[in-house]
């Protein structure tokens, strides 16, 4: 899309030319101006069905893009489906930088230093909840060809119902793009605490030494136990299956 250009569709995207169609009732707009600063929506209405699920509201992102930097915010304005809503914004900004060889090799180079910021309200209809949550944090990322890396990481979470939640990335935590049917980190040490009305538990999650493999060390009050995300993830299917 040319600077300067604004399209408004009906429930379709643009990308290298082509459009494809997501939902009549969805309207996707976007903005990009000659000083880098760009405006995407996404209007959803008062009710639009996405693959099955009923979704509403709007999801606005203004923001910019530069060579080395990047900054957005976005604003949530009664987005959700039948039973949950949010509203607020959320705000991100850092530097970052990317280095291939060619278009054509998978040898490349991405690292990005950030802070962000977001303060929301959700609220769900079917378990009659509505409360804020204000989140703070910033971290230093790496990604290339073996795997991708977080090289420092710190959040705040802070809920209007008195929980508390934070983390910190002790050692760096390392995905290798190698390791089949993983999904979590191999390798890395991150600590936090949690609190609540009625006390705190201070928690680590060790995640190995690099072995392709779904398990953690988990630490709890100083209280360790080792959690198979596998055999987690295959009872929970056999609970729903019930």
């Amino acid at each position: 899309m040319m600077k300067g250009q604004s399209n408004a569709t009906a429930g379709r995207t643009e990308e290298s030319g082509d459009s494809t169609v997501i939902a009549d009732c969805l309207i996707e707009s976007f903005t990009e101006n000659e000083d880098g600063t760009y405006e995407y929506i996404l209007d959803f209405g008062e009710g639009c069905d996405i693959f099955g699920e009923t979704f509403k509201g709007k999801l606005i992102e203004r923001g910019s893009y530069q060579d080395d930097t990047f900054e957005a915010s976005t604003i949530y304005e009664g987005f959700g489906s039948d039973y949950w809503e949010i509203n607020g914004s959320y705000s991100y900004s850092g530097t970052w930088n990317f280095e291939y060889e060619d278009m054509d090799s998978l040898d490349f180079d991405w690292s990005a230093e950030y802070n962000y910021s977001f303060d929301l309200q959700e609220s769900y209809e079917d378990k009659g909840e509505t409360f804020t949550v204000e989140s703070t944090g910033k971290g230093k990322e790496r990604s290339d060809e073996q795997g991708f890396t977080v090289l420092e990481q710190e959040n705040l979470f802070q809920y209007s119902t008195g929980e508390s939640y934070s983390s910190k990335v002790e050692e760096e935590l390392f995905m290798n793009f190698d390791c089949e049917e993983v999904f979590i980190f191999v390798r890395g040490l991150e600590s936090g605490v949690y609190e609540d009305t009625e006390g705190s538990v201070t928690y680590s999650v060790n995640y190995g030494d690099g072995e392709c493999d779904n398990i953690i060390l988990v630490t709890e009050n100083g209280e360790e136990f080792t959690i198979d995300l596998d055999e987690a993830y295959d009872e929970l299917g056999d609970d729903t299956d019930d």
